[in-house]
């Protein structure tokens, strides 16, 4: 038994909320409206690479793609709009950045046609854009290694 009552209007999602006190006993009546704010929180997006493999048989006839779930597992599933770029891909310390290319709004990644058969390290950033209750992230960077055997 107390002698106030609290509610809440629009307390879920970043912004302007209210809480109403609403008063009800003899010696307190009446109402008092006070708003706060709902800040944004930071974008969760955390990633770690993994190992994909294609098969060199397929890539002689033509270029194989590959999801991004396929290359990267997400720990922590990114806010809003994603974006990637391809930064490296190298073997052997040797750039094969033109053997790959990345869907900068999906992460799908093309293995162009006729690859060589080996073990290449790939280099990738990411970002998510944000939504109503998130920021935008920084850019990330996340390293996975694809297998042409």
């Amino acid at each position: 038994g107390s002698n106030y009552a609290v509610t809440y209007k629009n307390n879920t999602n970043a912004g302007t909320a209210t809480a109403t006190v609403t008063f009800n006993d003899d010696l307190y009546t009446g109402q008092k409206d006070l708003t706060f704010t709902i800040s944004k929180t930071d974008n969760p997006l955390a990633m770690k690479g993994k190992t994909a493999k294609v098969k060199y048989k397929k890539l002689k006839k033509k270029a194989q793609k590959l999801a991004v779930t396929k290359v990267i597992t997400f720990t922590g599933k990114g806010q809003g709009k994603m974006t990637y770029n391809l930064i490296s891909a190298k073997k052997k310390g040797k750039s094969f950045k033109k053997s790959f290319k990345i869907k900068s709004s999906t992460g799908k990644v093309t293995v162009k046609k006729g690859l060589e058969k080996g073990k290449y390290k790939l280099t990738v950033k990411a970002k998510a854009a944000g939504n109503n209750n998130y920021n935008a992230s920084d850019w990330k960077i996340v390293k996975f290694t694809l297998k042409v055997k």
